[in-house]
């Protein structure tokens, strides 16, 4: 559904996955809106105009990665804080990360956040499941 916001706004969007499927028993809205939050914590921080890649590894982890300014160290455990924003005068309201975390947590799984080896920043989800079919 964000595809073609990102398009518009001059991101290019890349997807990749190493699993042909991966199921997971939960609540597939919830999931979605996690997922969703996450692309668009992407798109608001991001460097305008780059790459937003989603991908699924072996594991049937899921990454969004981003080419912005990454996220700083000492915030890294913070962001996901209801009603934390690195940049205080952005907008949104400080929930999305939150409810990324908690999200994930009810479905028996975890989120981190580092910074990717060029830079950006990546958020990582992972789910309890299974992987049916490798690429």
């Amino acid at each position: 559904e964000l595809a073609p916001l990102a398009i518009d706004a001059g991101y290019e969007i890349g997807f990749e996955s190493k699993v042909l499927q991966y199921l997971v028993t939960g609540d597939p809205g919830s999931i979605e809106r996690a997922i969703t939050n996450l692309v668009q914590n992407a798109l608001d921080h991001a460097r305008s105009g780059g790459v937003i890649d989603v991908s699924i590894g072996h594991d049937g982890s899921l990454e969004v990665r981003d080419e912005g300014q990454g996220i700083p160290e000492d915030q890294r455990e913070t962001i996901f804080e209801p009603f934390h924003r690195v940049r205080p005068a952005h907008h949104g309201s400080g929930l999305g990360l939150s409810l990324v975390r908690d999200i994930i947590r009810l479905h028996g799984g975890k989120v981190a956040a580092f910074n990717g080896p060029n830079g950006g920043a990546v958020f990582r989800l992972t789910l309890p499941g299974g992987a049916v079919g490798h690429r």
